[in-house]
């Protein structure tokens, strides 16, 4: 599926539970990537006009730097106007929580007790939080 594309469903799906969160005045964290943030700054704008909090899934779905940790949480804290304290890694992946506390971040939910047949299995994770 080509970027534009992806760009499309984000933004329209983003919209639909947008406004079924509203409806029910509900709030919500948001796990974005910078990437689409810079693509979609109205749909960022969006979240935050809405209430919900913008946690980072790290710069770009795709590829994961270490480096991305800092860089992401700075552009969406940049764009947002709002702290960024929240991580969650793409394709339920493992990352350091030293890492994340080093970059700033103050929790991690990015694994969980999660088992889908052929791709993940990670019950052996815990049910407790990375929290600091």
């Amino acid at each position: 599926i080509s970027w534009e594309e992806q760009l499309r469903v984000s933004r329209e799906g983003s919209g639909h539970i947008l406004n079924v969160l509203a409806r029910h005045g509900v709030r919500a964290t948001f796990f974005c990537t910078a990437r689409f943030a810079e693509a979609a700054p109205d749909v960022l704008r969006a979240i935050c006009d809405g209430g919900h909090e913008v946690a980072s899934h790290g710069y770009a779905h795709s590829a994961f730097e270490e480096a991305d940790l800092t860089r992401s949480r700075e552009i969406l804290r940049r764009m947002s106007g709002q702290p960024v304290t929240g991580f969650r890694m793409p394709r339920m992946m493992h990352v350091a929580d030293e890492a994340l506390l080093r970059a700033g971040y103050r929790y991690n939910s990015s694994l969980n007790p999660t088992l889908i047949p052929g791709r993940y299995n990670h019950l052996n994770q815990p049910r407790n939080w990375f929290w600091r």
